[in-house]
């Protein structure tokens, strides 16, 4: 049975090398991204001098030239069982939200609170007839601007700013723990 060819996707054959080249590593990490494989590159070689990444010289010598410089001459092939292995684990990492303490919680939902109400005093859309925050209004508003931005950003190659993992009805839960704690 001939092989299937996907003309774009060679992670089945990542598979069969033990050593790949830091050029090769650095793209196949940043999936072609151009702003981040510096960083990348940095990061490896940093911690291949750590002992993180097992690699091995490509002309087969065994002088102790520095990492870096082997790196420049094109001298220097990384493990990669041992790059996938660092490399899941900063992706985790790096993926993981910083967590916030009870206290930075708090401030941040009375923070949250306190622009509703600026958002109130200001913007007759952002009241309810009463006169009180319109929390879906308020929200709604935030996530549509999120949205926003992020087409802007990304049309200029930036990052997202994560309006992705803000939703609606999360904002809205957010914002009414503010007022509350704002509350005489």
């Amino acid at each position: 049975m001939p092989p299937s060819f996907r003309p774009n996707d060679c992670s089945h054959i990542w598979a069969e090398s033990d050593h790949i080249e830091l050029n090769a590593a650095v793209d196949y990490w940043c999936e072609g991204d151009p702003r981040c494989q510096l960083a990348k590159q940095q990061a490896i070689l940093s911690a291949c001098e750590k002992g993180l990444i097992s690699w091995t010289r490509a002309d087969g010598k065994t002088f102790n030239d520095p990492l870096r410089e082997l790196a420049t001459r094109q001298l220097l092939l990384i493990e990669r069982k041992s790059f996938e292995t660092w490399a899941a684990a900063v992706d985790q990492k790096m993926a993981l939200p910083p967590s916030l303490s009870t206290r930075e919680t708090h401030s941040l939902r009375r923070q949250l609170g306190a622009l509703a109400l600026l958002l109130t005093e200001h913007s007759p859309g952002f009241r309810k007839a009463d006169g009180s925050p319109s929390i879906n209004a308020i929200a709604e508003a935030a996530v549509a601007l999120l949205a926003r931005l992020d087409t802007r950003r990304l049309a200029h190659g930036l990052p997202r700013i994560s309006a992705a993992g803000v939703s609606n009805s999360s904002l809205r839960q957010q914002i009414g723990e503010g007022l509350k704690e704002l509350e005489p």
